[in-house]
């Protein structure tokens, strides 16, 4: 097999472009033929059982992924990590964690209006900090 990017080609081409045919819903026969073979059902039958052939059908069957969720998914680390730094630093940054953490919840689709937002930093820099109101 070959890589090309995340997804993995099968070598030659004709097994590729069986296993393409079968998960476009071709028969296995007419997979078999189409893909420039020539036999019968049963050889079909058994290219169709072959291990390789069965991953690569079953990864042409899956829906692409969706490059908007790889980028939230790295745009949360990074406010992970610079909230995680905001609490390490000395004195720890309250502010910023807070904003950090109200920035994900905004970005995963949780509503934080204003007001929510500045009792959720008063309450936290008075736990961060360990003070008393």
């Amino acid at each position: 097999m070959a890589t090309n990017g995340n997804i993995v080609a099968l070598k030659p081409n004709c097994l590729e472009a069986f296993a393409r045919a079968l998960a476009e819903g071709d028969t296995q026969l007419d997979a078999y033929l189409s893909a420039g073979f020539s036999g019968d059902r049963q050889a079909a039958g058994r290219l169709a059982r072959r291990a390789d052939i069965k991953a690569r059908v079953a990864e042409l069957k899956m829906p692409p992924a969706n490059p908007r969720d790889n980028l939230i998914t790295v745009l949360l680390q990074e406010i992970e990590g610079a909230r995680v730094k905001a609490l390490m630093a000395d004195p720890p940054q309250a502010n910023a964690a807070i904003q950090a953490t109200m920035l994900k919840a905004q970005i995963l689709g949780y509503g934080v209006t204003a007001g929510k937002q500045e009792r959720a930093i008063r309450r936290a820099r008075l736990e961060i900090l360990g003070t008393t109101p």
